[in-house]
């Protein structure tokens, strides 16, 4: 316990002070080596544990690089810019809160990024509500709620794909199960922000952003097919890494056709992210691009390591042993699952942390066959309820990009992030059982 505690102050301190994470991370790893060489480990031994964790990344990393490649080259193709404009050319402003909702849900459905689609569709649209006087908590705690219906049940979300693949499961499989049990929430959260859309409408509606964007950028349906791609072949059974190739290539292709953009900045927006840091376009559209996934990846490769020493030392058992004698019936055991999400969001700090500490200890609460149902159970918790925790980088990263002044003021109107987990447990059946089964693994699907 003193060393998850002296491991949550570091996480925390870096959070706030906004440090890379992977230094208090590897801290972290070296707090619990110690523990583990105390215990009587050798350091082989320890380097074995954490190395059987740290495989588990593997699998995952081609698709991290895949990510960092279509985000960069999505914009240059106009892919991502056609997606704004068309959003933000269509607001009614009557129901604007509720279109933020949507819009936002869009969006990161489509990239797979709920810090992406906050920089640049969230930041838009808090800027229109800034501008017109509405309550910037109600408007955040949309847009926060709309990144994560995309974070949470995107093809492309890095974190769900992390969630399907540290369980063993079909990632395409995982979505699905993830849509299935979203309808509620999704149509009481469309409720939600449409009665305070009532309250609330928009009254000043000059936005010069879409005519930006309509003069630097050849707006057309057209530019949409990249997204279309990625949402149409996985839903075909078409493998993710296939779907987001082809994705890539379509990009590219319109990037240098339609777009006319230099070949050398198309190839370096896909390396290093694409910034538009003069004219009209700074800070309106940018991308980490490949190398910003590295960071992401250190962070993963450390915490999967810090995993693997966990289950080796044995540092969850007398609470994993309370929770099988507890989870008694799968209403429960998702319970659990929300419970210790909320807890490993709180302690990690970090969205892969809570992920995948909450995989280390809930997994034995579940058979062989049942590889579904735990990454739905994951999905359901520690992926959304690390958004509602202020202080995690999951929360604090794209309310700060949002230029919000409270960073947990949003908490009372992000409807569908806490609708999710609460439904998946009280209405189970229907929110929270995974529908869609199988043993496949992600990596044999991968081929």
């Amino acid at each position: 316990m003193t060393g998850l505690i002296l491991c949550f102050i570091l996480l925390l301190i870096s959070v706030l002070k906004g440090t890379f994470l992977g230094y208090p991370l590897l801290a972290c790893w070296i707090v619990f080596a110690l523990i583990a060489k105390h215990r009587g480990h050798s350091l082989r031994e320890i380097i074995a544990m954490s190395w059987t964790g740290a495989r588990q990344s593997f699998l995952i990393l081609q698709i991290f690089l895949l990510i960092g490649c279509i985000m960069s080259v999505w914009i240059t193709a106009g892919t991502m810019p056609t997606l704004m404009y068309y959003c933000l050319s269509y607001i009614a402003p009557s129901l604007f809160v509720l279109f933020t909702f949507l819009m936002c849900g869009l969006v990161s459905f489509l990239i797979g990024s709920s810090f992406g689609t906050a920089s640049t569709m969230g930041v838009a649209l808090i800027t229109l509500a800034r501008g017109a006087g509405l309550p910037l908590p109600l408007v955040t705690g949309a847009v926060m709620s709309g990144i994560y219906v995309g974070d949470r049940g995107s093809f492309m979300s890095s974190a769900a794909i992390l969630a399907s693949g540290i369980c063993g499961a079909d990632h395409v499989r995982n979505v699905r199960n993830m849509a299935f049990t979203s309808m509620i929430p999704l149509a009481l959260s469309a409720l939600f922000y449409g009665a305070f859309s009532l309250r609330f409408p928009l009254e000043f509606t000059g936005n010069p952003l879409p005519e930006l964007l309509n003069s630097s950028f050849t707006i057309s349906p057209v530019m949409l097919l990249p997204a279309a791609l990625m949402f149409l072949l996985p839903v075909l059974k078409v493998p993710v890494k296939l779907s987001m190739g082809a994705s890539i290539l379509c990009a590219l292709f319109l990037s240098l056709t339609a777009q006319h953009a230099d070949p050398l900045f198309v190839m370096k927006g896909m390396l290093t992210g694409v910034k538009y840091t003069e004219g009209p376009l700074a800070g309106v559209l940018e991308s980490g691009g490949i190398f910003s996934m590295f960071t992401t990846y250190i962070m993963l490769f450390i915490s999967c390591s810090l995993a693997g020493i966990f289950e080796h030392i044995h540092a969850f058992d007398a609470l994993k042993e309370q929770l099988i004698r507890r989870s008694s019936t799968p209403r429960r055991r998702t319970g659990f699952a929300c419970l210790v999400g909320l807890l490993s969001s709180a302690f990690g700090c970090n969205q892969t942390i809570s992920t995948l500490l909450t995989h280390d200890i809930m997994k034995d609460c579940y058979r062989e066959d049942e590889v579904q149902q735990m990454a739905l159970d994951i999905s359901n918790s520690a992926l959304i309820i690390a958004g509602l925790v202020p202080w995690c980088v999951a929360a604090f990263v794209p309310v700060s990009m949002l230029h919000v002044e409270s960073g947990s003021s949003y908490i009372p109107y992000a409807f569908y992030m806490y609708a999710t987990p609460i439904l998946a447990c009280l209405a189970f059946p229907l929110c929270g059982k995974a529908r869609q089964t199988g043993l496949d693994s992600p990596a044999k699907k991968a081929a």
